[in-house]
């Protein structure tokens, strides 16, 4: 998943902008099970997730909390379950209990312009800057970030594939950097 992070959820929701809060953890479980007549117990840590969700969360610090990714852990402990089922037979399985995390959860939306500079931060920040200074200070600045977020994910998926497409998208981008400077400055 390709993502600029909202600076604050009030900006999105005054932009009508559709956000995820998307999570990058590994989740920590104790499992028990009975091997050859004794009860075994074990850790288990998931493999890293890289989670985003719809959000119906409305504040960033909710989602930046450790509420959100406890929430995500809990339900892949349905997965690590059936894993665990499958590896030592549902009838071995007692229980599988969730521990704790590590990683962090932040909110996003799809962004075509991180995708294309592929994270390059002061080519990046540049771009959230024309976005906050110069284009919310109008109704059409404000259309075309509506439009912008709202098409960012077809977006995306259409230049992954078709990779010229990418490059003459980013060429044209970075071409177009120097003179969002100078509008910058002024």
């Amino acid at each position: 998943m390709t993502g600029c992070i909202v600076l604050s959820a009030n900006a999105a929701r005054a932009q009508d902008l559709d956000f995820e809060c998307c999570c990058d953890l590994v989740c920590n479980y104790t499992y028990v099970y009975i091997d050859d007549h004794a009860v075994v117990q074990r850790a288990e840590k998931s493999e890293p997730l890289k989670l985003c969700e719809p959000s119906n969360i409305l504040l960033e610090e909710l989602c930046e909390s450790d509420f959100s990714a406890n929430w995500m852990c809990i339900e892949k402990r349905i997965a690590v379950w059936e894993y665990l089922k499958k590896l030592y037979g549902s009838e071995k399985l007692l229980a599988i209990i969730y521990n704790d995390f590590t990683g962090s959860c932040a909110l996003s939306v799809d962004c075509p312009a991180s995708y294309l500079l592929e994270g390059n931060d002061q080519q990046l920040e540049m771009l959230r800057k024309l976005r906050d200074d110069v284009l919310t200070h109008s109704t059409t600045g404000r259309l075309l970030i509506k439009l912008y977020y709202d098409y960012g994910q077809p977006l995306i998926q259409v230049l992954e594939s078709h990779p010229a497409l990418k490059d003459q998208c980013r060429e044209a981008l970075t071409k177009t950097l120097p003179l969002i400077e100078l509008i910058l400055k002024h």
